[in-house]
C-alpha cells in the first residue's frame, strides 16, 4: 500500500511540475508575442518613414528637374498659361504636369489606403490648391484628367472647385525684396 502511495505521490508531483511548466511556458509566450508587437510597430514606422521620404524624394526631383535652364522657361510660360509657348514648351510643360499629377495621385492613394500620415495629405492637398490656382495647372488638369483614378479625379474636381483662380504673377519680384531685406537686416 506504501508503494501506491508513493506512485500517486509521483503522479500529483509530475501533474504540479507540469502545470508549472506551462505557466512558465505561457509566461515566455506572452513576452515574445511583446517583443514580436514591437517589431511589428518599428517595422511600420520605417515603412512610413520610407515611403514619406521616397515621396519627399520624387517631389524634389520635379522641382529640381524643372529648375534646369531647358525646362525651366517651358514651366514658368505654361503656369502662366501664355500664348508664346514654342511647341517644344507646350510639349515641356505637358510632361511636367503630368508628372506632377502623377506624384501626387500616387501621395493620395497612399493615404486612402492607410499608408500617407494625416499630415502629408494635407501637405499635399495644400500644395494642389495652390498648383490649381494658376491658369497653366489648371488648363494642364482639365487636359489630362482623363489620366487618373476617378477617386483622385474627384478629389482633384473638389480642389479645382475651391481654388481661387489666379494669374501667375513674377515671383522674382517678391525674392529680389526678400533678398535685399535681410542684406539690410545682415549688415546692421
Amino acid at each position: 500500500m506504501g508503494l501506491r502511495m508513493s506512485l500517486s505521490d509521483l503522479a500529483s508531483i509530475g501533474s504540479f511540475i507540469s502545470g508549472v511548466a506551462v505557466l512558465v511556458s505561457l509566461i515566455f509566450l506572452y513576452f515574445q508575442l511583446r517583443q514580436v508587437n514591437e517589431q511589428v510597430k518599428q517595422a511600420e514606422k520605417n515603412q512610413r518613414t520610407l515611403i514619406r521620404s521616397t515621396r519627399a524624394t520624387r517631389i524634389i526631383d520635379i522641382f529640381l528637374e524643372s529648375s534646369h535652364p531647358a525646362l525651366a522657361d517651358a514651366v514658368w510660360l505654361g503656369n502662366a498659361a501664355s500664348e508664346n509657348m514654342t511647341d517644344t514648351q507646350i510639349h515641356q510643360f505637358a510632361q511636367y504636369a503630368t508628372a506632377r499629377f502623377f506624384n501626387a495621385e500616387d501621395s493620395y492613394y497612399q493615404y486612402y489606403n492607410g499608408v500617407l500620415d494625416e499630415r502629408a495629405f494635407e501637405s499635399l492637398t495644400a500644395g494642389l490648391r495652390l498648383g490649381m490656382s494658376v491658369p497653366g495647372s489648371r488648363a494642364a488638369y482639365k487636359k489630362l484628367r482623363h489620366n487618373y483614378g476617378s477617386e483622385f479625379v474627384a478629389y482633384l474636381d473638389a480642389i479645382l472647385k475651391e481654388a481661387e483662380s489666379r494669374s501667375f504673377t513674377d515671383d522674382a519680384a517678391s525674392w529680389r525684396a526678400a533678398f535685399a531685406a535681410e542684406r539690410t537686416s545682415a549688415g546692421k
